[in-house]
């Protein structure tokens, strides 16, 4: 079978670009594509889960050996992870693109970088703060696979009964094969997901909508089918050096209870059998930021008031609990950082909500008048100018 690449095109098109002097100039997509996926293999981490969304950008250095994952929300560059490079290039590659940006009248922040990253910003003088961890899964120690315990016990029960019930599990490797049955079938049941989801919920977090087939060498995918062979629900599995991550996991809405019980333990089975220790299930927001540096003390209490407030109205529980349910290793959750690098305004603030797809509109609506007035009072009192 012929490798999809329809998808590559009408996505790089949009989003592989370079800022310049004269705003941002949209580069020829084939060039960068071998690049991209490379630089993802070697350096690639959850926080760049962004490369399968088109409203994200890719910059490019000029030796192409180094990449910055980013969009512009309220004219700043929100970079999504750490610099796609080798870790004696970042700081180059960052002061590279903040002197574009510059020049562009944009400012830079950075949201989900690792503890090196945030030491290196640190040692400049940069504002730095621990908002987030990723929760991860080790397959080769997970209990649910291990059978170590009575954790579980229902959960794989109930993986074992929709098995003998008739429905099967199948991978669907993107950088082998190529059935566009398969991928109009996933993508329907993604866009549907995303539809009823977001006319279901007010508020929600650190969302990223994929282009689930682009860079296919970078993806495997598991398929449920049913007992007529109708495809019924999927997990999408990326690829990295030394880890993987796994979202999304979507069941249709008539597929059987627990079928995403189903993915998920097959997708650590695979994850397991490919010798991966690291998958990755993505972010989970802290109740309290932790770890603020080079802030002055009255920023630092009222960034965390407002912290505080917007996490109280997003409906966060359903998905720790989720993550609960599937053990992960907390000896691997990674420590996420927010970089600043000066002192925020209120655009830089606005971005760091849109980036995260918090609406802001919605979350003061629902909170009380006193409130929002405490939280106006706090933003003069902190500085934070438009």
């Amino acid at each position: 079978m012929s490798q999809s690449t329809s998808n590559d095109s009408s996505l790089l098109q949009k989003n592989i670009d370079q800022p310049d002097l004269a705003g941002t100039h949209i580069h020829d997509k084939s060039h960068y594509v071998d690049p991209l996926q490379l630089l993802l293999t070697k350096y690639g981490h959850a926080a760049h889960m962004g490369f399968q969304d088109p409203s994200y950008k890719i910059y490019f250095n000029e030796h192409e050996d180094g990449a910055i994952i980013y969009k512009i929300l309220d004219r700043t560059a929100v970079i999504s992870g750490d610099p796609l490079c080798p870790s004696d290039l970042a700081c180059s590659l960052l002061r590279e693109f903040r002197s574009i940006c510059k020049r562009n009248g944009h400012k830079v922040a950075v949201v989900g970088a690792s503890n090196r990253l945030a030491r290196l910003a640190q040692e400049e003088n940069c504002i730095t703060m621990q908002f987030g961890k990723e929760k991860v899964i080790n397959p080769a120690t997970n209990p649910l696979l291990t059978g170590v315990g009575r954790s579980g016990k229902r959960t794989i029960q109930k993986c074992r009964q929709l098995l003998k019930s008739g429905l099967t599990v199948e991978t669907y490797d993107t950088s082998l094969d190529y059935d566009a049955d398969i991928e109009s079938n996933v993508t329907r049941i993604y866009d549907d997901w995303r539809a009823l989801r977001n006319k279901a919920r007010a508020c929600q977090a650190y969302v990223t909508v994929y282009d689930l087939f682009f860079l296919p060498n970078t993806m495997t995918y598991l398929i449920v089918r049913d007992t007529q062979r109708a495809i019924i629900g999927f997990a999408a599995l990326r690829r990295y050096a030394n880890e993987s991550h796994l979202d999304p996991v979507i069941a249709s809405p008539h597929a059987p209870s627990g079928t995403v019980d189903l993915l998920m333990l097959a997708s650590f089975t695979l994850a397991r059998d490919a010798g991966y220790t690291h998958v990755s299930l993505g972010f989970e927001p802290l109740p309290e930021l932790k770890d603020i540096t080079g802030m002055p003390g009255f920023m630092t209490k009222g960034m965390r008031a407002v912290h505080r407030h917007i996490l109280s109205k997003l409906p966060l529980d359903g998905k720790q609990a989720f993550y609960r349910r599937f053990h992960p290793d907390e000896e691997q959750d990674g420590a996420l950082h927010i970089i600043f690098f000066q002192q925020p305004k209120l655009r830089t603030a606005l971005a760091m909500l849109h980036f995260a797809n918090v609406d802001i509109d919605r979350v003061v609506r629902s909170s009380s008048i006193h409130f929002r007035q405490r939280i106006a009072t706090r933003g003069r009192r902190m500085g934070l100018r438009s």
